[in-house]
């Protein structure tokens, strides 16, 4: 295995961590809703009291769903995935070392502690606020959309089902976040563990490399300029002006980047994962019918929309995308953007996917 391909192969766990444990904590939240949903009484039944009850009950069944289910989840999982991170992380550290010529066993990761952190991670700013900042504001909103819909069910008399079709896409848009606030989490916290562990070996890391991986999916203004960059191990840019912004996997929501070491003496490369346009990809395939950004699924592959490759990591997201389809370039760029792309009038940089999902205890 080359020096790298170990971080490569990490990141590609961590995407699959975050999709499963984000859909573990939603499950949390549907309970709560499905509950609500069980109790809409019939047209007839209506009543202001029964309304208020209702978005009483559901007040407080958040307040407790949030406080004593999702953020503990959160809390002891991520101790229990530090854990894991730390293993995984270190071991790739000791092979990118060895490859560099230094001895196997060098890597000191005794300072660093999961329940610390942790603690951290809920204590410091992710995107601006606390993890407990963010459970409140998405409790709050959650609460008063859904207050305001059982409101509008009492007034019109509605059925079950009318009642459900109008709470429907709140339900939504609060799992979407609450997922969306998850992956991110772990994001930060495998970045995090990344920076503590390489902060203690700093006698064999002279600084680091951030790594995009390649897909229709990537932030063309953020991660994708940044590609195959070097930072400081204090984040600062070498032969460069591109801000650190937080680092690979923290830069901003989801984000999927992650930072390469480059060892003393050595600079190592290693393929990455890249997922192209298919044979059967037409304009339109990046999204699906309902306008969310199409994933790269067994199902898409078999169909020929997208395909998998590797790319060496000295393929930037700029000399991967003018390899693609135009169809493809002008779904991720929009047509004049992607005809000025090709013409080089627009300049840009370069991102990543997880096959198959998993929870803190298939990491």
């Amino acid at each position: 295995m080359a020096a790298n391909d170990k971080f490569i192969l990490n990141q590609v766990r961590l995407e699959n961590l975050k999709e499963g444990e984000a859909r573990e904590v939603v499950k949390l939240l549907r309970a709560v809703q499905d509950d609500l949903v069980a109790r809409l009484p019939a047209a007839t039944e209506w009543s202001r009291e029964r309304y208020q009850a209702m978005s009483s009950a559901y007040g407080g069944a958040l307040d407790s769903i949030y406080s004593k289910g999702i953020l503990p989840k959160l809390a002891t999982n991520g101790v229990e995935f530090v854990a894991k991170d730390m293993a995984y992380q270190a071991d790739a550290l000791d092979t990118a070392a060895v490859a560099a010529g230094h001895p196997s066993g060098l890597i000191v990761t005794a300072n660093v502690s999961p329940e610390a952190l942790v603690a951290a991670s809920f204590s410091e700013p992710m995107q601006g606020k606390v993890m407990k900042q963010w459970a409140d504001e998405l409790n709050r909103k959650e609460y008063r959309l859904v207050d305001a819909q059982l409101r509008q069910a009492w007034l019109q008399g509605e059925s079950p089902a009318a009642a459900t079709a109008r709470l429907k896409p709140t339900f939504k848009l609060s799992q979407r976040d609450l997922s969306s606030i998850t992956r991110t989490y772990y994001g930060e916290l495998s970045g995090t563990t990344r920076k503590a562990i390489w902060e203690n070996n700093t006698d064999l890391i002279e600084a680091q490399l951030w790594d995009s991986m390649l897909d229709a999916r990537t932030t063309t203004t953020i991660c994708a300029p940044r590609d195959q960059l070097k930072y400081t191990m204090g984040g600062e840019p070498i032969g460069h002006g591109l801000a650190y912004l937080g680092g690979p996997g923290q830069a901003h929501w989801q984000c999927r980047s992650t930072a390469l070491p480059v060892m003393k003496g050595v600079s190592s490369r290693a393929p990455r994962q890249a997922i192209n346009a298919g044979d059967n990809y037409k304009r339109g395939d990046n999204v699906t019918r309902t306008g969310k950004v199409r994933k790269n699924t067994a199902d898409a592959r078999k169909r020929g929309i997208f395909n998998e490759t590797e790319a060496s990591t000295r393929t930037t997201y700029k000399s991967w995308l003018k390899r693609q389809p135009v169809a493809y370039q002008e779904d991720i760029l929009g047509v004049n953007k992607a005809k000025a792309f090709r013409s080089g009038e627009w300049k840009l940089g370069d991102r990543f996917v997880a096959p198959k999902p998993t929870t803190i205890a298939g990491y």
